[in-house]
């Protein structure tokens, strides 16, 4: 797991992009689904896209598999691609550290085709006051859907055990120029 600073601008960058999303959704009338009571949907799409746009700060070879904001209702799309592979992104908030990672089970089946894997990360506040990124890792796609469904909430959610993520560099190898222009076999440094 890291913890990650929150900066303002990306903050603001990712609530221009929920906006964005929330205007869209009305033109649309798409749901926004069942959340914690008091979360508005501005919140949520802020929420969620504080963790897309850190993430392609931190992962800048992460390519978007569609726009930050879809206007035609058509989010059928994971949130980024890597190396051909989709990658959901789901965020949560966590105002301590909790020891399960809920992964609504609804959202998460209806992209589960077209998501080979699925990172984990969490807010420690509302978007507003959150000062800390929470980057938990990652799992095959596969193995959060052989997790526990919790029903005791408002929408049925995977339960997965934080200790269970895999870490993201594992995966998402750090991007170096070095590497990319041929590392030392090219005498390069």
């Amino acid at each position: 797991m890291k913890t990650i600073m929150l900066t303002d601008d990306v903050k603001l960058d990712a609530k221009l992009v929920a906006e964005a999303r929330n205007f869209a959704a009305k033109d649309i009338e798409r749901a926004e689904g069942k959340f914690h009571k008091g979360y508005t949907p501005l919140e949520v799409n802020w929420q969620g896209a504080i963790a897309e746009v850190q993430l392609a700060k931190l992962y800048p070879h992460l390519k978007l598999s569609q726009p930050y904001v879809v206007y035609d209702g058509d989010t059928r799309e994971s949130d980024f691609i890597y190396q051909e592979h989709g990658i959901e992104v789901k965020c949560n908030r966590f105002y301590r550290l909790y020891p399960h990672f809920f992964i609504n089970q609804q959202r998460f089946d209806k992209k589960r085709d077209l998501a080979e894997y699925l990172i984990a990360c969490a807010i420690n506040s509302s978007p507003e006051r959150a000062i800390s990124f929470y980057l938990f890792g990652y799992l095959e796609s596969e193995e959060v859907a052989e997790y526990p469904v919790r029903k005791e909430y408002s929408s049925p959610a995977y339960a997965v055990p934080i200790r269970d993520f895999k870490p993201l560099d594992d995966l998402l190898k750090p991007f170096n120029l070095a590497d990319y222009m041929g590392g030392k076999e090219n005498g390069r440094r």
